[in-house]
């Protein structure tokens, strides 16, 4: 394999549970111990294809969620990397009021803004139940809404602004997500309120605004004192099976117990992926003379759309 270690040195491979739910997750399962918990945990390794893990020491299952880029700043209009000069949180009042990466002048929208923007967008009212921009507000012109004027970017060239499609992507990307646990919750019969424990991994994961994400319906209705961010739950795993023979063999152990879900495989996928489409806190009454416009059905608005 090319890599130059002693000769006598062995290789070893994290167990795969099946599918698109690999070593990573494995990793991360051993670093969070939810293989020892006796009360609900969630795991939610955030990427383009999301690893998602629910339970506790009785019973673990695991599946993949095709959540896509989105949430790394493509297929935004004007997303981008965690970089210097991406917008990475946002307020909405009066006024728009935003940070950026090392205090830089705006240049696009990461991952972590996106949320904040779709969230706060929601509690004032911008957004609708089915993610219709309503275009009463001042910031809203023909190409959305507007996060930042040109002429106080670093181009100087056009608004950053967050568009219908941009919002269709993060509908998409967390539906995908929200999808996930929500089968598996069926599947142990529990509620949201049962969680005792949130854990987001990723490298990403960590930048995320826990309230933002509730608010869009990415993560369950619970306090966010439950949230706590890991950080890379996938190098920790590997440090801790490289330097334990124990922990190899938990590993083993633990790929055989996790139970598997195929999401588009499940009788339920649809309903609760359209379901799931749905922005769970639209303030309809801040804007009331649009509010009853929008209140159709997620399916009828996103068919009408896209």
């Amino acid at each position: 394999m090319n890599i130059k270690i002693h000769p006598k040195r062995n290789l070893h491979v994290l167990p795969n549970i099946a599918g698109f739910v690999g070593g990573d997750a494995i990793a991360g399962i051993l670093a969070t111990k939810i293989y020892e918990k006796n009360d609900l945990h969630l795991l939610i390794d955030v990427g383009t294809n999301s690893q998602v893990v629910f339970g506790c020491r009785d019973d673990i299952f695991a599946c993949s969620t095709a959540s896509g880029p989105a949430f790394e700043g493509a297929h935004i209009r004007q997303g981008m990397r965690a970089a210097t000069g991406a917008i990475s949180s946002i307020k909405i009042n009066k006024g728009v009021s935003f940070e950026t990466i090392d205090d830089a002048k705006p240049r696009g929208i990461c991952g972590s803004g996106i949320i904040d923007a779709i969230a706060e967008m929601l509690r004032v009212g911008i957004i609708g139940t089915a993610g219709e921009m309503i275009d009463a507000h001042p910031r809203v012109t023909e190409y959305g809404f507007v996060i930042v004027c040109k002429d106080e970017t670093a181009s100087g060239k056009e608004d950053i602004a967050i568009t219908q499609q941009d919002i269709r992507e993060v509908q998409k990307a967390k539906a995908a997500i929200q999808t996930g646990w929500r089968i598996m919750m069926n599947k142990l019969g529990v509620v949201e309120r049962d969680i005792k424990k949130i854990i987001i991994a990723g490298t990403f994961g960590s930048f995320i605004n826990p309230a933002s994400a509730r608010t869009i319906g990415m993560l369950p209705e619970v306090e966010l004192s439950t949230v706590t961010f890991v950080g890379n739950t996938a190098g920790s795993g590997a440090r801790m099976t490289l330097k334990s023979q124990e922990e190899r063999s938990k590993a083993d152990e633990i790929a055989r117990k996790v139970r598997y879900i195929e999401l588009a495989g499940e009788e339920d996928f649809q309903i609760e992926y359209i379901n799931a489409l749905s922005m769970p806190h639209a303030n309809l009454d801040y804007y009331p003379q649009v509010a009853n416009s929008i209140k159709a059905p997620v399916s009828q608005v996103l068919l009408k759309k896209d």
